[in-house]
């Protein structure tokens, strides 16, 4: 189901002052199958700061053989929980992405294929919604009700069905991994029905520095028939 990969696409809409900018701070990612444990493709991230604000965010997608065949661009607004967003996919131009305007309204737009036109439209939010990379600023500022096992709410926008989403995050563990204290946390969609066909998402953070160290679910990338992975990433 197509809902909740949508949250997971973890560009070029908005625009952001590069004045005073202090770039980059770089690291990689690689993502295996969940069931093989076999060597997917990698996340080489890029990441531009003002101050100690993230104000850019730059994904290359690299296959087996170090190609890159995906790219997504985050631009960090004033809320950090909802940055403009474009992903695009070389191999079949799969494109989609969000601008965030004002009052709570998003325009989304999205292309399966080079040979489709882009379809856009504009979603009004009043609650609380996040916006694709926006995630795990949205789980640091409820880091604390989660927890002390609060189950949290939130409407996430899903911009490749021109739509939004309700979720809810909950901490499902807490463990030690890579000799760090740890706390898991799981992402699902809110409805009860739609939880039975759809598996949830697991989500590994450094308790100290609440930076994510590993993630285990269904992937923003398709494999080569146009289905998604389900991958096990370390970061």
């Amino acid at each position: 189901m197509k809902i909740i990969i949508l949250l997971i696409s973890f560009l070029f809409v908005g625009f952001v002052s590069e004045s005073n900018q202090t770039p980059i701070n770089k690291y990689r990612s690689t993502a295996y199958d969940l069931d093989s444990d076999k060597f997917i493709y990698t996340e080489n991230h890029a990441e531009t700061y003002n101050g100690s604000k993230l104000v850019k965010s730059v994904i290359s997608y690299k296959d087996t053989n170090e190609i890159v065949f995906t790219t997504k661009e985050m631009f960090f607004n004033a809320d950090s929980t909802k940055p403009d967003f474009v992903l695009k996919d070389s191999r079949d131009g799969y494109l989609e992405g969000s601008e965030l305007l004002s009052d709570n309204k998003i325009r989304v737009f999205t292309r399966s294929t080079f040979d489709e036109p882009i379809s856009e439209d504009t979603l009004q939010i009043d609650e609380t919604f996040v916006i694709d990379g926006g995630l795990t600023f949205f789980f640091r500022e409820n880091w604390e009700e989660i927890l002390n096992d609060e189950i949290i709410s939130f409407y996430f926008v899903a911009p490749a069905k021109l739509d939004y989403y309700k979720f809810r995050v909950s901490k499902y563990e807490e463990l030690v991994l890579n000799d760090k204290d740890a706390v898991t946390l799981e992402l699902e969609l809110n409805s009860w029905f739609l939880r039975q066909f759809v598996s949830s998402i697991f989500i590994t953070y450094d308790k100290k520095t609440k930076t994510i160290i590993k993630y285990e679910g269904i992937s923003n990338i398709n494999n080569e028939l146009g289905k998604s992975h389900f991958v096990k990433i370390d970061f």
